[in-house]
């Protein structure tokens, strides 16, 4: 199993894109630190997914990773090709998925000040 990394890069408006790449069933992902006041935080989550669920945790504390909320209320999970943007901010952040065999998924993050 394989803790994979996230990526970083920004945009012309110094917005933050962290990616995780190429996830599958025997990988987790990297937590990020959110260190600074965000204003929005779009999710992209492309890939094969293998009857996986990927679903966005966060949290104040980061040993208690809980599931977060989409704009229009929703869970922030997913089973399938989504982009959607998260209600909540918390300090740390991490996409998580579960059940799934021969997946492959990447997540791509939109963090703006």
């Amino acid at each position: 199993m394989a803790e994979i990394a996230y990526s970083v890069s920004t945009t012309g408006k110094d917005d933050l894109l962290l990616t995780w790449a190429s996830v599958t069933e025997a990988d987790t992902f990297q937590q990020y630190l959110l260190d600074r006041a965000v204003s929005e935080i779009s999710c992209h989550v492309s890939g094969t997914f293998g009857g996986a669920t990927v679903t966005i945790k966060g949290g104040n504390v980061a040993s208690e990773m809980l599931a977060l909320t989409q704009l229009g209320g929703a869970a922030a999970a997913t089973t399938v090709a989504d982009i959607f943007s998260l209600l909540d901010r918390p300090i740390y952040i991490q996409p998580t998925h579960a059940g799934g065999s021969s997946e492959s998924v990447t997540i791509y993050m939109m963090v703006r000040n």
